[in-house]
C-alpha cells in the first residue's frame, strides 16, 4: 500500500514540476535529429532568457544601456518584452535606445532539459575583445528559473565588436 502511494506521488509531482516549468526538452538553436522543441518565443524559452541576461547585466559594471540580442527566430514582441522584464540598463535590440549601448549581451544557444538549463552567452563591448559565457539554472516551485553559476571559457578568441549596435541584426 505504502509503494503504490510513493509512486502516484511521484508520478504526479514530476508532472506538476515538468507542466510548471513549460517543454521539458528545448534546443536553439535545432540540431539535426532531435525531438526537442525549437521556438525561441515560448513562455518557457522566454523565461529562461529573463533569467539569464537579467543576472548577466547585473554583474556587469555598466554606465548606460546594455543591448539585448536573442536567439536567431525571436520576436522583436520578445525582444522588448525580456528588456522590461529585466529592466534598465537593459534595452531591446529594436528599440531607439540601443543606439547609446556601449555593451551587447547575446544568447547564442538555449538547452533545457526538463528542470535544468543552459545558456551560451556572448558578451561584447566597443573595442573590446568578446566574453563567452555558459549559464546554468535549475527551475524551483516557487522561484521559477534562477542561475545558479555562470561560466566564463577563458582562451576562446570571440569576435570583437567595433561597429554601432545599429549594426546588429
Amino acid at each position: 500500500m505504502f509503494k503504490h502511494h510513493l509512486w502516484v506521488w511521484v508520478f504526479l509531482s514530476t508532472g506538476i514540476a515538468v507542466a510548471g516549468c513549460g517543454s521539458p526538452y528545448v534546443n536553439i538553436p535545432p540540431q539535426s535529429g532531435d525531438l526537442a522543441t525549437h521556438s525561441p518565443n515560448s513562455k518557457n524559452v522566454l523565461q529562461v532568457l529573463t533569467a539569464v541576461m537579467g543576472t548577466l547585466i547585473d554583474q556587469m559594471s555598466v554606465d548606460g544601456p546594455v543591448a539585448v540580442i536573442l536567439p536567431a527566430g525571436t520576436s522583436e514582441l520578445s525582444h522588448v518584452d525580456v528588456a522590461a522584464h529585466i529592466g534598465e540598463p537593459a534595452v531591446s535590440i529594436h528599440k531607439q535606445e540601443r543606439l547609446k549601448a556601449i555593451v551587447t549581451v547575446e544568447a547564442t544557444e538555449v538547452r533545457i532539459r526538463g528542470l535544468r538549463a543552459e545558456v551560451d552567452v556572448l558578451t561584447r563591448g566597443l573595442g573590446g575583445p568578446g566574453d563567452l559565457k555558459t549559464a546554468y539554472l535549475a527551475w524551483r516551485p516557487v522561484s521559477g528559473w534562477q542561475v545558479t553559476h555562470v561560466r566564463t571559457w577563458r582562451g576562446l578568441s570571440m569576435p570583437t565588436f567595433s561597429g554601432s549596435v545599429s549594426e546588429v541584426k
